[in-house]
């Protein structure tokens, strides 16, 4: 988790958690739960009905919704939040007392998870959630969307030929960062299967590691049906498939 005093215990477990809204997990596999638990956190609150209070020893908090969380008003000594449940992304801090007499949470839940996406994704459909597998490291879940698939085989002349072929997905999650994954399949008895994923701040990494992927290092057949269909589906990715020379 971040260490940077600047920031509030609620903060660095947003942070930790890629300020998403709709993360539930690190990269490392802890939970959202067992960062609250970890960093000392009590619901005031004590209730099980959603939303609740997640409030930490310095007073921040992080407010759990019906399918979201944001970090939520700090407590201080002038000003005690108990039983407030306001998303700080929606509500002015002004107008939210008398324990949520605002009602922000209940009137504009969408608006905050919503805030959370990334740009370009406002005609996709609810992010869903996924499991790729990845050989000798754990699985990486994630809430998303699926952006890009390319397959690709040997042995046949049509798909349902082939013996042997790659896989290659491009994800995008609700936090803004994409997912490559691939997997190497065969029909033959005895043979394995191989499964590769990873995550990426930008395009270009994307790129590299799918690159990286290719036993030749570049792009093959699957890996580039695969990007040229995540550039097609979001926007923030257009002109990504080619690379322009002036």
């Amino acid at each position: 988790m971040d260490n940077d005093n600047a920031k509030s215990q609620a903060e660095q477990i947003a942070a930790a958690l890629m300020d998403s809204g709709q993360v539930w997990h690190t990269e490392d596999g802890r939970s959202m739960t067992d960062l609250l638990e970890a960093a000392g956190a009590r619901r005031r609150p004590y209730t099980d009905t959603l939303p609740i209070r997640h409030e930490l020893p310095d007073g921040s908090a992080i407010i759990e919704g019906d399918g979201g969380w944001d970090v939520g008003f700090p407590s201080t000594d002038d000003d005690d939040r108990y039983g407030c449940t306001c998303w700080a992304g929606v509500c002015d801090a002004d107008q939210c007392t008398d324990g949520c007499a605002c009602g922000c949470h209940a009137s504009e839940p969408d608006a905050v998870l919503a805030s959370g996406y990334p740009d370009g994704v406002e005609d996709f459909d609810e992010p869903g959630e996924h499991r790729v597998e990845r050989d000798g490291d754990r699985d990486l879940q994630f809430a998303g969307w699926m952006l890009g698939e390319g397959e690709h085989g040997t042995g046949g002349e049509v798909p349902s030929d082939w013996t042997r072929g790659i896989t290659v997905r491009v994800f995008l999650t609700t936090g803004g960062r994409l997912i490559t994954a691939s997997r190497r399949w065969s029909r033959w008895e005895g043979a394995s299967e191989t499964s590769s994923a990873a995550a990426h701040d930008s395009p270009e990494a994307a790129l590299a590691w799918l690159r990286g992927d290719a036993s030749k290092g570049k792009l093959g057949p699957a890996s580039k049906d695969a990007w040229e269909a995540a550039c097609a589906a979001w926007p923030q990715l257009a002109g990504q498939d080619v690379e322009r020379i002036d």
